[in-house]
């Protein structure tokens, strides 16, 4: 059987110009001593966003799909950490400049959100053109994704798909964050948008 392709119109995105990142979770950042990582705990976070939802497309079958991609450097997690327990934590397959995320989970407050903005950080720092969310939610909307048409999309992917980008994958405080969101004089360098 042919893998479908899913591919909305419109097509929900972020641009590195339209993350959000609210109040209470600038907040939350500041004083976290959660830390993060890149690929250190793939498969778990795979498993963990399966969990979450009982009728989940993320079969075994799939699951292992994905396993195979990140071991080609086309797929990608990012872990949130409390101590060494995984707290939160979301994965997406890479084609260039663009990331498409495919599932989020959280066990604590705000990690998903976490996840999303220390990814984007990484990815938009090295020259990532912008995170795929597929389909709006109140969730990503919340965090500043925006429609564009499939038109649009299929263009900034083509335009973007021989660029590399080349992450960070050492394992980071997420209270670094703080630098950007609070510093007003980097705010115009800063990979995160601030607006409220």
């Amino acid at each position: 059987m042919r893998l479908p392709w899913w591919n909305p119109d419109p097509r929900s995105v972020i641009f590195q110009h339209t993350l959000h990142i609210s109040r209470s979770l600038r907040k939350r950042i500041r004083q976290s001593k959660w830390t993060t990582t890149l690929d250190e705990a793939f498969d778990e976070v795979v498993d963990l966003c399966r969990r979450g939802n009982p009728l989940s497309w993320i079969t075994p079958e799939m699951g292992a799909a994905y396993r195979e991609l990140q071991v080609r450097g086309r797929a990608h997690s990012i872990e949130v950490w409390e101590g060494n327990k995984l707290v939160g934590g979301m994965y997406g397959v890479v084609t260039g400049a663009v990331f498409t995320g495919e599932s989020m989970f959280s066990l604590r407050t705000d990690a998903s959100k976490v996840a999303m903005v220390d990814f984007g950080e990484r990815f938009f720092s090295q020259g990532g053109m912008l995170i795929d969310t597929q389909m709006p939610n109140e969730h990503l909307c919340s965090m500043g994704a925006v429609n564009i048409s499939r038109q649009h999309f299929v263009k900034r992917l083509e335009d973007s798909r021989t660029t590399m980008v080349t992450l960070d994958a050492s394992r980071l405080p997420v209270n670094r964050l703080a630098t950007y969101l609070m510093n007003p004089e980097r705010a115009e360098d800063s990979p995160i948008g601030q607006r409220d």
